[in-house]
């Protein structure tokens, strides 16, 4: 249709040219006629031969003819206007039909990109359509040789046997009784967390601290203990102290739960921790020192005394924290997890008769981690 269209188009268009060039001709034309020189008067008189004085006809019958030429040139320039008017209304109705065929192939085109979107839509969707032809086709074929090869009551028996392999596998797996093992996973884990986030500086907000632990979604929040129902996410928990409290006590329950089924866990309890001590003591970079210097790591607009020792004292509570935790799960389970720590901190104030060195593998200002 489109191609039809095109063609009466350009037809009409070739139409529209020769109109414009015939008008474009006869205005050229009544421009020569009104500037040619047109005699007023002719007088006419007989020609005789000036040696015998005879009358020649010769000139008039020459007359008689220019005098046909000119109406018959007056009768055409009569007409010419007429013709004129007719090539401009010709032409105008030939340009509004040149519009109104752009207009059905703006249609037209529209029409077939819409075609073409969907085929290319189609294309895209077709491995999935081959892929549920291919499924529904062997499917039939199985069903067909159900129908071919076995009777009804075979059929029925069959059903009956793979229903009780159905039953038989449910069974197996309500043994498990998975729902109740999880949620005693998590109790134990939220116990856990609380017990060790009680001897952590979580900001006055979230004392005392209940973080919930989920192992289905694995969120953690903190759930206020007067506001009951209302979680507060890890990442509306303020200060980075509490993210890395929050973290702290959620690794250490995980490393409990490893160690309580020491026999059945295939999770060594193991904890590497990168640098805890960064969240108080940012400026890293700048400790060059050949001792640890805790007030070459603070920002000048912290460097207050009093300040410094509240962020060292959370800091050394922060490592005693660890070191109960160890001890703790070699009383309740004989085994104690082994946690890795790398960090700038040093030469930190343990309470009781805990001395920091026993328990400094090796110091990177001296030696580094892997001894060469």
């Amino acid at each position: 249709e489109r191609n039809d269209k095109i063609l009466i188009l350009r037809k009409e268009e070739r139409k529209h040219r020769e109109l414009s060039s015939s008008i474009s001709s006869m205005n050229m034309y009544q421009e020569m006629l009104n500037d040619t020189d047109v005699p007023l008067e002719v007088t006419e008189h007989v020609t005789t031969c000036p040696l015998c004085s005879v009358e020649s006809e010769i000139l008039e019958k020459e007359i008689d003819a220019l005098s046909d030429a000119v109406n018959w040139l007056n009768s055409e320039l009569e007409k010419t206007p007429l013709v004129n008017r007719s090539f401009l209304s010709k032409k105008s109705e030939s340009k509004i039909k040149i519009d109104r065929i752009k207009a059905d192939l703006k249609v037209l085109d529209e029409q077939i990109f819409s075609v073409e979107k969907q085929s290319k839509d189609l294309v895209n969707r077709n491995s999935v359509n081959e892929q549920l032809i291919k499924l529904k086709l062997k499917l039939e074929t199985y069903l067909e040789n159900l129908i071919d090869n076995k009777t009804e009551d075979q059929l029925v028996e069959e059903m009956k046997g793979v229903r009780k392999k159905i039953k038989r596998a449910q069974e197996d797996l309500d043994s498990y009784k998975l729902d109740g093992t999880l949620q005693d996973i998590e109790d134990f884990v939220n116990k856990t967390m609380n017990s060790i986030g009680l001897n952590l500086d979580f900001e006055k907000d979230y004392q005392p601290i209940n973080l919930k632990f989920s192992l289905k979604t694995f969120d953690i929040w903190h759930e206020p203990l007067e506001e009951k129902n209302k979680k507060i996410f890890l990442r509306s928990m303020g200060s980075g102290a509490n993210w890395l409290y929050t973290h702290l006590a959620l690794f250490l329950s995980l490393q409990a739960l490893f160690c309580k089924f020491k026999e059945s866990c295939l999770i060594p309890p193991i904890l590497f921790i990168d640098q805890p001590t960064q969240v108080y003591f940012p400026n890293v970079t700048l400790d060059k020192d050949i001792k640890f210097n805790v007030n070459h790591m603070v920002s000048h607009n912290e460097n207050e005394p009093r300040k410094v020792d509240d962020d060292i004292k959370s800091v050394e509570k922060f490592f005693d924290v660890i070191i109960s935790f160890c001890e703790q799960m070699n009383n309740d389970f004989s085994i104690s997890p082994q946690i890795i720590i790398i960090d700038h901190a040093d030469n930190l104030e343990l309470e009781g008769d805990r001395n920091f060195d026993d328990y400094v593998k090796a110091r990177w200002r001296t030696r580094g981690f892997i001894e060469l």
